[in-house]
Order: structure tokens, then sequence, then C-alpha cells
């Protein structure tokens, strides 16, 4: 990829018009990649029952997709350079969009659906990497921090809350291959749009690609790490033999990886990119970003259907309302980072104590809470969550040389993917522990015998015969509905603690990245100052 001319004017001839055209075909062939991130968030039952699948099977839709999606992360920065920047970007778009229709008409068949979701992850990858890195490279630098955040709109907002609320509708009232086929629909007439306004390329056929057995044993341990990731709090981590086999797997893949990377003649990503501090700091910060961004999305969703026990719609209904909080943190924090002087990192403070005030909130949430009393918690969190990521952006990305700025963007997006798979893994593990503790804690309050159990009981079950079920079977139904408002009041209380634990993140994480950006900025000075 060419580096843009110094002037105002955009790279390659792009009037405002036409680069405008192309900025927003991005963001939608983006937002088309944000409603494939989140397939099972709210619909996974009526996914595995079309696919007449087990939970472990339909599990393979979410790992295949992640796993090509990361592999395409490390590959992109070199297709980019070696095919050029608007041959990458055009194949992406429309292999997205026909890969998206084509999941919407496997009609039970899940081996088509599973290669589905790789062309998904990987394509979708590609053109993250690409449309980013253009949109750096077509507009001046003046235009950057609104131009990101209109970018962050399809790629933080829409997966945390639209997409979620999408599937919900389209599963609740027609099928959830609905969603997809609409998508594609879409994806058609955006790819249109960027082969009608697209540039021209200046590939660099020099540029060598990672060869065959570096790419092997990245599959293999981009596989394994989402394999783990995924499935940890499922086998109890490492209480499983199969399990324990496939992370010393994973990790001898990683090893071989290592090794084979650094006796290739070339690596995945360019090293130059880290001689800058403010890069370096921000890849270790978008880690504890992603993982607070995508394990309260995750926490939430979570909460609202076990815990509110509401229909897939309503749990997209819950994340929908704190979009328009995303979305005024991401384009707030661009205006004041574009149209003053104030320091890119200044919303940062601002987002980390709306995140925590949001997780505080939502620690006091019952079973009995509405989505009314929810929106005041998302909204926080929102607003926050639109206000750390727009900075975090610019602060790693807006002093990357363009020359290396494909190989920050992947770097950039890779970080956030692989904090989110950590906190979603964190909040399943955390549920798995604390949701059994907290039933065993309830459960000595509830012991046959006891005066106000038996009172609670004779009621419940003169109310369920009064309702019709046989007065034989009145004590025993009532057990029940005990049974299934303890489980409901501990997975609560599990939440609860969830919350709180998501909210007090920061304590570690902020003492961490402090050391880490003292440390970075002492060696660069270190590195620039005349022997």
């Amino acid at each position: 990829m060419h580096a843009p001319p110094p002037a105002d004017t955009p790279a390659d001839g792009f009037g405002p018009t036409r680069a405008a055209t192309c900025v927003a075909a991005i963001v939608a062939m983006l937002a088309l990649d944000g409603v494939n991130s989140t397939l099972l968030v709210v619909n996974r039952g009526a996914v595995a029952g079309s696919f007449a699948a087990i939970p472990d099977e339909i599990a393979w839709l979410n790992i295949a997709y992640l796993t090509a999606k990361i592999m395409a992360f490390a590959l992109s920065p070199r297709l980019l350079q070696r095919f050029g920047p608007w041959r990458c970007l055009l194949a992406a778009s429309w292999g997205l969009a026909l890969a998206t229709a084509a999941l919407g008409l496997t009609m039970g068949a899940l081996g088509p659906a599973m290669a589905c979701r790789v062309a998904q992850g990987a394509l979708g990858g590609l053109l993250l990497v690409t449309g980013q890195s253009l949109v750096f490279a077509l507009q001046p630098a003046r235009r950057q921090p609104l131009l990101q955040a209109l970018l962050a709109l399809p790629i933080v907002v829409l997966p945390t809350t639209i997409a979620p609320a999408l599937h919900g509708w389209s599963t609740d009232a027609h099928a959830w291959q609905l969603l997809f086929l609409l998508s594609g629909a879409i994806g058609m007439l955006g790819s249109g749009a960027l082969a009608i306004v697209g540039g021209h390329d200046r590939p660099d056929r020099s540029t060598r690609l990672p060869g065959a057995g570096v790419c092997v044993l990245l599959a293999l341990a981009t596989t394994g790490f989402v394999y783990v990731l995924q499935k940890g709090a499922r086998y109890d981590w490492f209480d499983d033999p199969g399990f324990v086999r496939a992370c010393v797997w994973t990790l001898l893949a990683f090893a071989g990886l290592v090794l084979a990377s650094t006796r290739a003649k070339t690596s995945l990503f360019a090293t130059a990119v880290f001689r800058d501090a403010r890069f370096s700091f921000g890849f270790c910060a978008t880690f504890a970003a992603g993982f607070i961004l995508f394990g309260s999305a995750s926490a939430i969703s979570l909460f609202a259907a076990n815990v509110l026990q509401l229909a897939p719609v309503h749990v997209g209904q819950v994340t929908l309302s704190s979009s328009i909080m995303v979305a005024l943190g991401l384009l707030s924090a661009g205006l004041v980072i574009q149209y003053t002087r104030a320091r890119v990192e200044l919303p940062i403070p601002l987002g980390i104590v709306l995140f925590m005030t949001s997780m505080w909130l939502l620690s006091h949430a019952t079973p009995d809470s509405g989505r009314s009393e929810l929106a005041v918690a998302t909204w926080c969190r929102g607003l926050g969550m639109g206000a750390l990521f727009m900075s975090l952006t610019m602060l790693t990305l807006g002093h990357v040389e363009q020359g290396l700025k494909a190989h920050g963007v992947a770097l950039f997006n890779l970080g956030r993917q692989v904090g989110g798979l950590a906190g979603s893994a964190f909040v399943l593990t955390w549920l798995e522990w604390r949701v059994p503790a907290q039933t065993t804690v309830l459960s000595q309050y509830l012991v046959a015998g006891r005066p106000a159990v038996e009172a609670v009981r004779s009621a419940l079950a003169g109310a369920l015969v009064a309702n019709g079920v046989d007065a034989s079977q009145g004590p025993v139904a009532a057990l029940a509905v005990l049974a299934r408002a303890l489980g409901t009041q501990a997975a609560a209380r599990a939440f609860d603690e969830l919350f709180l634990g998501l909210g007090a993140f920061f304590f570690v994480a902020i003492p961490v990245l402090v050391t880490i950006r003292v440390v970075l900025e002492r060696t660069q000075r270190a590195r620039t100052q005349p022997v």
C-alpha cells in the first residue's frame, strides 16, 4: 500500500463525494461482519434445533468463525502488500456477502454451515483490516477521529448492542436464517458501491507471503486457542483429560509457530510497528478493552436470558437500548479529539468511570428487575465504552506510519478479539463455579420442616391446586416451584458478583497498564538518545 500525498487531498485522486461513498460502503460491509459475529448470542437454541445438533456440535459454528477471523488478522497485512488493498477489499466484500447469504440457505446441513462460517470469519477479518487501513490512507489525519468513530459503529456498537436485537427479532418473528439472507442482499449493494468507486492498486509483487508450514502451524495454534477459551468452562478447564491434551497440543503448535516464524524469511507482522511506544501501549491496552467490552456484553445477555427469563427478541432489546449511548460516546470523543487541542487520552478516564458505574448498578439487579431498571446501567456502559474505544483507537493507530498501517490495524483488532475471547471465557467460568456455590448457600435456608418453609410450600400447593393441579400432586409441584426459584436466586447472586468483578477489573488493569506505559516510554527515549 502506497503512502498518500502530504496535501489535504485524499489519495488516488479521490474527491470528497467519492471518498464519502467509499467510507459509507466500508461501514455497511463492516456491519455485515458485525451481524455474522453475533450468531448464537441470543438464538443458540433455535440454531441448534434447526440443525438437530447438540450444544457441543453447534459451538463449532463459533469456533470455526473466530479461528478463521484471527488467522485473517495475522495474514491480511502481507496479502494487502502483495495483491493491493483494493483487490483485497473487493474480494472480501463480494465473498462475505455471498457467504452470509449462503448461511441463510443451509437448511439443516451443519457441514455447509460450518464452511460458510469459516468463509465469514476469514473474509470478515480481511475486510476489517483492509477497510480501516484504506480509510486512514484515503483521508487526511485531521479528519481521522470522526471517521474512525464512524468505523467503530459497526465494529463496536453493532455486535454488542444492535445485532443481538436483530437476531432476536429474526428468530422470534420469522427464522434465524432470514437475517442472513437480508444481510447478504445488503452486502451485495455495498460491494457494488465499492466496485464503482474503488481505486487502483500498486501491488508489490516482491512481497513474500508466509510459507505453507507457518500457515499450517498458525491454523493449528489458532484453532486450539479458540477451542480452549470457548470450551474451557464446559470441561471445567483442566479436570478433563481430553481438554488437557488439547491445551498441550495448542502450546506445542504455538511454540512451533514462533520457531518457524523466526526462521522464515517473512514474518507475519512487521516488528517495526512496535518501535512506537504509543502503539505498543495501545496494543496492550486493547486486550483489556476487549476483555471488558465482550465480557460485559456476554454477561448482560446471559443475565437477561437466564435470570430475567426473557425471550430472544427481548434479550436483544436489553442491549439495544444502549446503542444510542455507545454511538454518542464514540462521536462525542471523536469530536473532542478532532476539534480541540485535547490529548487523545482524555476520554479514557471518563470511559472507565462510566463503565465501573454501570457494573455497580447492574450488581443490584434481581430476578424481578425489568428492562427499564437496567436501562440506566446499560446507558452508562454504552457511553463509557464508546469514549474508551474511540480514544484507544486514535492513541494506538493515529501515529503509525502509513506503510505500517495495515500491520497496526491487524494487531489492534487481533488484541481486541483475543481480549474479547478471554472476557467471554471469564464470564462463563465464573458462572460455572459460582452458581452451584450460591445454590449450596441458599439451600441451607430451605430445610424441610422449618415453619416458614412449610408455610410457603403449603401456600404454593394450595395455589397450584386452585389453578388445576391435581390435589395429590400439589405438594410435589410446590417443591418444584421452590427449586426453580432457588436456582433463579442463586444465578442472580452469581451475576451480581460477576458484575462487581468486571467493574473491579480496572483496579488491577490500570496499575499494570500505567507500568507498561512508563517502561515503554523510557525504553523509547533510551533508544532515540544519541550514543
